[in-house]
């Protein structure tokens, strides 16, 4: 990233909001409220497989399924696109 300084006197003077109301950029990329919600969107796991191959990590798997954890693993090590080439294996 650059540092940049950003001029919205003109974005300021159309809208008529005043720069004091304007969200920080700590406040704005603040995520501690998001994390506190009880439900997350739920992770593709086949897509976070093929990210962690890469990286040779894993996302944590304590709250997905039987078929989400298969899903993952199989994605993990490759065979994920054959096993569902196989009719009604993986949908």
């Amino acid at each position: 990233m650059y540092n940049r300084v950003m001029d919205n006197s003109k974005i300021l003077k159309i809208t008529g909001i005043l720069k004091e109301n304007l969200t920080s950029i700590h406040d704005g990329l603040e995520l501690s409220d998001y994390f506190k919600l009880q439900e997350f969107i739920k992770p593709n796991y086949v897509i976070n497989a093929g990210m962690d191959r890469i990286t040779q990590s894993h996302i944590p798997m304590e709250k997905a399924n039987i078929k989400e954890k298969l899903q993952y693993y199989c994605s993990y090590f490759g065979v994920y696109d054959f096993l569902r080439s196989v009719k009604g294996f993986i949908k």
